[in-house]
């Protein structure tokens, strides 16, 4: 009876430990690569990688140029072919990071993490590159509230992202402006407007969502939209589309 107890514990242990280590990791969709080799990444344009889980495809921007190539996933063991990429030359800071991403790509073995952030690992455990889940803002969204109070407006005010730039419409006025997104972390630039005299109602949502975009620093996607966070977590804007 208690080798049998001894098996039936081993078994579980083994269970327990394929259910942590062996569980497929899910790549699908965009991910920024948010550190490499340690160090925590900070670029005006941040690299990023995309997959294709029905075609094992990858596809993304090193940090200056646009890459490409295969990969293969079997559990949370992962490995790239080598990657293809167009030839610009591109800032110092910039071509440095692209260079360490190139090459950390070739020595990915493994894959770890959650369906917001993912490790990438070399055979030794190391981990060469992070990657943070990127929430998708491309297209025109409807800003639906302020500070939680639903805008009642005959012309809703508006906002669509379009590479790192934005415009759009505050309650009155048109609004553009450069945006920065990494993950889950969201900056806009300050938005210049044009400067048109608008109804009592109008004026005062535009001023808030004018003031609420300034103290934006992260996004969250939920089922309805987008949320827009301050550095604490304190929502500011409500989008839909």
């Amino acid at each position: 009876m208690k080798k049998i107890m001894i098996l039936i514990a081993a078994a579980a242990m083994m269970a327990s430990c394929c259910s942590n280590e062996c569980r497929t990791v899910s790549l699908e969709g965009r991910w920024t690569i948010a550190s490499v080799n340690g160090e925590m990444l900070s670029l005006e344009q941040m690299p990023f990688i995309e997959f294709d889980t029905t075609d094992h495809r990858f596809h993304g921007n090193a940090g200056v140029n646009i890459m490409n190539g295969d990969y293969k996933l079997e559990g949370t063991t992962l490995t790239f072919g080598e990657a293809a990429t167009t030839m610009m030359a591109g800032r110092p800071e910039a071509s440095k990071v692209e260079r360490e991403i190139l090459d950390n790509i070739s020595a990915v073995t493994t894959a770890t993490g959650s369906e917001d952030k993912i490790e990438l690992k070399n055979n030794e455990d190391i981990v060469l590159m992070t990657l943070v889940k990127t929430v998708d803002l491309n297209g025109r969204w409807t800003i639906t509230a302020v500070n939680g109070q639903e805008i009642k407006l005959e012309e809703m005010p508006f906002i669509e992202f379009t590479g790192n730039r934005f415009h759009g419409n505050a309650g009155v006025n048109l609004m553009n402006g450069n945006y920065s997104l990494s993950g889950t972390t969201l900056t806009f630039g300050d938005a210049a407007t044009t400067m048109m005299a608008g109804e009592e109602a109008e004026s005062a949502a535009e001023r808030t969502i004018l003031d609420n975009l300034a103290k934006v620093a992260g996004v969250k996607a939920t089922e309805n939209g987008l949320e827009l966070l301050d550095a604490e977590g304190k929502l500011l804007l409500n989008l839909d589309r």
